[in-house]
């Protein structure tokens, strides 16, 4: 599969978008040392069931994660780890990835659970399945936002779905994820392509944009699993100046 990169060229917008450069290595020296401090700080949590039963989120790959994703400093790190756990408990993140589990981790829409979401906007949700990766072998993620019909999913009062449905997509990546980068012996990323080619002017509300919000915000529970966005379309410039529109309405 290669990188779709190749593929845009100057007739599209293309925004590739690395957040920073993404740095798939194996921890250095004093990243190991700062890794056994955080796990020591974080013991108690990562001796309590459900979370130590969860190797996706209580190696050292994942601590490795934190600590990049705030760059080196181990304090923020062991705080957002913290707010990561808390988020998980209030948000019964931990049963949806029991459920996902018990469901022989099938990608997240083929459950019958959220049957009447994938029945309404299957082609806008975003897709990773199945798996596929690019040339620097990280896992492709699609979202077709033109595709995605937020009023309707809000009309059929399927928003809290919609919220639950992304969060069991961010645990069957976390933990594809976390299976690759045990097996290559690096941090192995997501590449996350969306295609905004055909997004409509007025496609979202303000009540659609609330819940984009709600549903990005959880990103910041998953560091360093995205290693590149790549945002492709004629109408990217457009796309960005109606969400601040809407944005200054709030």
């Amino acid at each position: 599969m290669t990188d779709f990169s190749s593929e845009f060229d100057d007739e599209e917008f293309n925004a590739d978008r690395n957040q920073t450069l993404f740095d798939d290595g194996p921890p250095n020296e004093e990243e190991a040392i700062q890794i056994g401090a955080l796990r020591e700080e974080l013991s108690d949590l990562l001796a309590t069931s459900p979370l130590s039963k969860q190797p996706e989120n209580c190696s050292d790959w994942k601590l490795l994660r934190f600590l990049r994703g705030h760059a080196g400093d181990t304090g923020a790190a062991a705080a957002a780890f913290h707010e990561m756990v808390r988020f998980r408990e209030e948000s019964g993140v931990n049963e949806l990835r029991d459920k996902l589990l018990s469901q022989g981790r099938r990608d997240p829409s083929s459950l019958q659970d959220y049957k009447a979401l994938t029945s309404l906007v299957q082609k806008g949700l975003r897709c990773c399945f199945p798996v596929r990766f690019d040339d620097n072998m990280r896992l492709l993620t699609f979202l077709d936002v033109g595709l995605l019909n937020l009023r309707a999913v809000l009309a059929a009062d399927l928003g809290d779905m919609y919220f639950e449905f992304h969060l069991v997509v961010e645990e069957y990546t976390n933990m594809i994820l976390h299976h690759l980068t045990e097996a290559r012996g690096r941090l192995v990323g997501r590449h996350d392509i969306i295609n905004v080619s055909s997004l409509g002017l007025t496609q979202f509300n303000k009540s659609c944009l609330d819940l984009i919000r709600r549903v990005t915000s959880c990103k910041k529970y998953y560091p360093e699993g995205v290693a590149k966005v790549r945002i492709f379309g004629v109408f990217f410039h457009i796309y960005m100046h109606t969400y601040i529109f809407f944005d200054r309405l709030m």
